[in-house]
């Protein structure tokens, strides 16, 4: 137990300092120090750095997108998509270094590529399945097989870029709460193309009872 609690509790000041400072810049023995215990009693539990983040991945950030795509599904109404938009959100902001720093990491580690690899097919599959129930309810326009993949690849290159916005305006002291908003109409923006007029109508409605302002990204309204 005690062994299991050590691994967990290096886990955790590893995923703070990557975040903090990036994992290209932070080193086994920073991680040590952290956690007041020896470089040997780390690699006891890991045998470097690229097993550390690997083990993030598998154990943190897989097994929280999985949990989020699990409730594909269950989105029916514009809420239940901002909501699902939010979490996502949260998501990046909780492993915004493994986002942002992703090329680098994968030079490195050839493993990790294969896993995200494996998480980015099942969140394709589950992203076109949600499309087309969304088609079928009269909520989403007609697309081919290869437009909503590509649609879908597009749509996740942008919580990518959400990720960088997001370091920046955490590195800024921007607020929290301001940040969300900017990826909800962000994401509302990129959607708006694909949904029926009778959706985007939901939509708009739902963002103005969270508070949203039309005006989003560089002032632009989503709404015109």
């Amino acid at each position: 137990m005690k062994s299991n609690q050590t691994r967990e509790k290096i886990l955790d000041a590893s995923l703070k300092l990557f975040n903090e400072k990036k994992a290209s810049n932070v080193s086994t023995v920073q991680i040590s120090t952290a956690m007041k215990i020896s470089p040997g009693n780390l690699y006891y539990y890991y045998a470097n750095k690229e097993e550390v983040i690997r083990c993030i991945f598998k154990e943190r950030i897989a097994e929280d997108l999985k949990g989020i795509l699990g409730k594909a599904g269950e989105i029916r109404t514009a809420a239940d998509l901002l909501d699902y938009i939010g979490a996502c959100t949260k998501h990046v902001m909780q492993y915004n270094f493994f986002y942002t720093e992703m090329p680098t990491l994968f030079t490195n580690d050839n493993e990790l590529v294969r896993l995200y690899g494996d998480i980015t097919a099942r969140t394709v599959r589950s992203l076109s399945g949600l499309y087309t129930a969304w088609n079928q309810s009269g909520n989403a326009v007609d697309l081919t097989e290869a437009k909503l993949t590509l649609m879908i690849e597009n749509c996740i290159s942008l919580f990518h870029q959400i990720a960088v916005s997001c370091d920046i305006a955490l590195r800024m002291k921007q607020d929290a709460d301001a940040f969300m908003e900017c990826a909800y109409l962000r994401m509302a923006s990129f959607l708006h193309p694909y949904f029926t007029d009778a959706m985007n109508r939901e939509m708009e409605d739902e963002l103005r009872k969270r508070g949203v302002s039309e005006k989003g990204y560089a002032g632009s309204s989503i709404f015109a």
